[in-house]
């Protein structure tokens, strides 16, 4: 089961330990405070362009080999889920070896790719930080300020939080030079937005 939850509920996540993989230089900005990310360095997701035809997700997932479609079982008894781009915008391939930058620039470059980006592990969740990332402002005046840095760093407003004011929903376009974990860290040290976080996914939520 896959969740994708709001910033909101990232709290959830944060009174953790580490994880039993090495932590990474990876971080995103929880207010002023770093929350570190462990990367499962041998799993990468990746986001297609919404509607893009199954035949042409299923050609990206196998373009390489050494990668394959990655199933999750569940701890809850739901059975196992194979993330191979069939069920919907995004897929979850896995290596027997840590993944190369190498390998993820190739499918970065296929078309109908918008993010590939590794995947990270928390108290026995799978996450993954997609193409897209949530800005709250200090109040409306500020939404012009937002209109600027989102043209000027490839990034496109795509939506606003219904459920949360002054908060809307920004996702890079295709060919932006930077991967949304940075792009946080762009608009958050601003300090023109009063919170920048990445729109988390996380896979077996539910489970215990």
């Amino acid at each position: 089961m896959r969740v994708r939850l709001f910033y909101l509920l990232v709290p959830l996540m944060l009174a953790a330990g580490c994880s039993k993989l090495e932590q990474s230089g990876a971080f995103y900005y929880y207010f002023n405070q770093k929350i570190y990310l462990d990367e499962r360095r041998d799993m990468i997701f990746i986001q297609f362009e919404k509607n893009l035809p199954v035949e042409q997700k299923q050609a990206i997932v196998q373009s390489d080999a050494s990668l394959k479609p990655w199933t999750y079982q569940s701890r809850m008894g739901w059975g196992s889920t194979t993330y191979d781009g069939t069920l919907g915008d995004n897929a979850v391939l896995q290596s027997s070896r840590r993944i190369s930058q190498a390998k993820m620039n190739a499918l970065r470059n296929r078309e109908g790719v918008l993010s590939v980006s590794y995947m990270f592990e928390k108290d026995g969740h799978f996450l993954a930080i997609g193409n897209d990332f949530i800005v709250k402002l200090y109040e409306p005046a500020d939404y012009s300020v937002l209109e600027k840095m989102a043209a000027d760093y490839g990034c496109r407003i795509s939506d606003r939080n219904i459920l949360m004011e002054n908060t809307y929903i920004l996702e890079r376009t295709r060919g932006c030079r930077y991967q949304t974990l940075d792009l946080t860290h762009i608009f958050h040290e601003s300090r023109r937005f009063y919170l920048v976080d990445p729109n988390f996914i996380i896979f077996g939520a539910f489970d215990v």
